[in-house]
């Protein structure tokens, strides 16, 4: 999280959002890291650190997702939205491994190694979030696999929402 924090600190014009998905302790425990790596939190008006709202209406309202051990990832994939994976920091303790969801299906997405490489995927993603139209079958099939089969109501419900999402709109701090 301090990587992404100082990210936003170097790219004013971009929104960034940290979504836990529970409220307390995730909250502070990040805003903690952010303390302690000097990030003043006050003073940076782009981060959003937040617990509640619709994480799907996030996705696709994102140019770029990060996110580790998620479906959050499965589903960006199928928003067609390019997925960074942080696979660093307490992810190599002993501890984590072999608890690590879709290891084995990392080739699919970007998946950064140290905080720099973290850092240089998102901004890499920001210029250019164009996805491999050849990995989506795949990724598709990752999604049946670990969230539900995606029949064809369902996938007419994530077109009407990428449909909607288009006609909206992304916004940056620069468009306000």
């Amino acid at each position: 999280h301090l990587a992404f924090a100082q990210l936003a600190l170097r790219r004013p014009d971009v929104d960034f959002v940290i979504k836990t998905k529970w409220l307390g302790q995730w909250t502070k425990l990040i805003e903690q890291v952010l303390q302690d790596g000097d990030v003043e939190l006050d003073k940076l008006h782009n981060l959003n650190i937040q617990s509640s709202g619709d994480a799907h209406s996030l996705i696709f309202e994102s140019l770029v997702v990060c996110s580790f051990a998620s479906t959050t990832i499965l589903e960006a994939s199928l928003a067609r939205k390019p997925v960074i994976i942080p696979h660093f920091g307490e992810v190599d303790k002993e501890g984590f491994r072999g608890r690590v969801k879709l290891f084995d299906s990392y080739n699919l997405f970007d998946v950064a190694e140290t905080p720099n490489d973290f850092a240089q995927r998102i901004e890499e993603r920001l210029n250019n979030p164009d996805v491999n139209p050849k990995l989506e079958l795949a990724k598709r099939n990752l999604f049946e696999r670990w969230v539900s089969p995606l029949n064809e109501s369902a996938l007419k419900r994530y077109i009407e929402i990428l449909s909607n999402v288009g006609e909206r709109g992304v916004t940056s701090q620069s468009d306000r």
